[in-house]
């Protein structure tokens, strides 16, 4: 039997709820355009650079739109735990 994860005074903690899903999702939207402006500086960049720069900014723009596809979809350090269960009891079973 599970076992419920409550404080002492019977209330379930609120801190092991993850993000709504609309701020998931706008975080991720941010993070994606933020890298996606980066990859754009780095383009208008290797037209003013020269040398080893320009190569390295070229580099760095082919790459970035995998870069930001990946941070992107990442989602944020929240485990998906019920918040009414204890993790150390998941794997108990009645035999």
């Amino acid at each position: 039997m599970l076992r419920r994860n409550k404080s002492a005074t019977g209330v379930s903690s609120i801190t092991a709820v993850a993000p709504s899903r609309e701020d998931e999702i706008d975080r991720r939207a941010r993070r994606y355009i933020w890298s996606m402006l980066f990859r754009s500086a780095c383009l208008v960049g290797a037209f003013a650079a020269d040398g080893w720069l320009r190569w390295t900014l070229v580099v760095v723009s082919v790459f970035m739109p995998w870069i930001a596809v990946v941070m992107g979809n990442q989602r944020s350090g929240h485990r998906e735990i019920h918040p009414n269960f204890d993790v150390k009891t998941l794997g108990e079973r009645d035999g």
